[in-house]
């Protein structure tokens, strides 16, 4: 008691069964269960579009969208099922997805292949509008030390920049 329950559709598993999973499990939590109840999703976006998101977006669900960065890191981490990266497409996707969701966090992957390009990739994904950036290392892999030095720099190039934009007095102002 006392706790809200939190639902996350997580994969792209959900919205390629759109009618038969997503709209009939949002639909009776909001219109039958109705208690407080907390839904989101976390999507490559490729799925979404224009009626999806607004269903979406009018009954709160909330979504968390994965790209990796530049298109060198994103094609690298997320090539698509037949090949060929799918840089261009989630771009595109994102700017829809930003209309609805202005203050959405992005969910980025980070790999030893992609350490050293760190601080570019979130500079990268917050040209394209992403206020909120999560990086998440891949912890299933080993990480060489001579990566872990590079991560290191990248972290500190990050840390160096947000002190720059953000300076101790401007933290309220976030």
């Amino acid at each position: 008691e006392g706790v809200t329950p939190h639902f996350d559709f997580f994969g792209g598993e959900p919205l390629l069964r759109w009618d038969e999973v997503i709209v009939p499990c949002v639909q009776y939590i909001r219109n039958v269960y109705k208690k407080p109840c907390e839904l989101g999703i976390t999507t490559n976006c490729l799925l979404l579009d224009e009626d999806k998101l607004r269903f979406l977006s009018e009954n709160n669900v909330g979504m968390l969208v994965s790209m990796d960065g530049a298109r060198e890191t994103h094609d690298l981490n997320r090539p698509f099922a037949g090949g060929g990266g799918s840089f261009d497409a989630v771009v595109e996707k994102a700017q829809l997805i930003l209309k609805h969701y202005p203050n959405i966090s992005v969910r980025m992957t980070l790999t030893p292949e992609t350490a050293g390009r760190l601080h570019e990739d979130v500079q990268f994904l917050q040209s394209v509008g992403f206020k909120q950036v999560e990086c998440v290392p891949n912890v299933f892999v080993t990480w060489p030390d001579d990566v872990m030095a590079q991560l290191h720099t990248q972290l500190r190039q990050l840390s160096d920049d947000y002190l720059e934009h953000y300076p101790a007095k401007g933290f309220h102002e976030f």
